[in-house]
């Protein structure tokens, strides 16, 4: 009985080998899958201020900073948040130093203003412009106090006429 229990148990384990081997080989298939999956996911452009600025700190060269930066902001910038984009664009000028240009500012700007779209109010805080008012940009004060405030002065008294006396005209002789 011992050899048809080991017969029966060795049976057992051939027939689940197979099946045992097949399992695997699917979780392997999952785990390819679920791999390949990570990796397009990875793939795709993730938007990092962090990875801005480091891209932007360690580029020694100008040239090669702004070339490195615009390609950054060309892959990744749709991505972005509109905070994001504002915090590149605050700290543009600090992290790109001599590589910062005209170029590289209208990328941001336009990657903010196609984030701000449809928010005229922000787009509006974006360039500095705060909306029409009818409102002088300046107001003017006086100094001196409003006339209606003042209390009237006090006039000179009046002079009578026959007080005032006129001296005679002094001529000089003919000699």
């Amino acid at each position: 009985m011992n050899k048809f229990f080991c017969a029966l148990l060795g049976l057992g384990l051939a027939m689940a080998l197979p099946l045992a081997s097949a399992q695997s080989a699917k979780n392997a298939a999952a785990k390819t899958q679920t791999a390949s999956k990570t990796q397009a996911a990875s793939a795709k452009p993730i938007c990092l201020v962090a990875n801005f600025r480091t891209l932007a700190l360690e580029t020694y060269h100008p040239e090669e900073r702004s070339t490195k930066t615009e390609a950054w902001l060309k892959a990744n910038g749709a991505d972005c948040s509109v905070d994001q984009i504002l915090i590149i664009r605050a700290n543009r000028a600090h992290w790109l130093g001599n590589a910062d240009s005209a170029s590289l500012m209208g990328m941001v700007d336009a990657i903010a203003e196609t984030k701000l779209r449809g928010q005229p109010q922000l787009l509006a805080q974006l360039y500095g412009a705060q909306g029409v008012e009818n409102k002088a940009s300046t107001e003017t004060t006086s100094t001196t106090p409003n006339a209606a405030a003042l209390p009237p002065k006090p006039s000179a008294p009046a002079v009578p006429i026959a007080a005032v006396v006129v001296a005679p005209a002094v001529t000089a002789a003919k000699p």
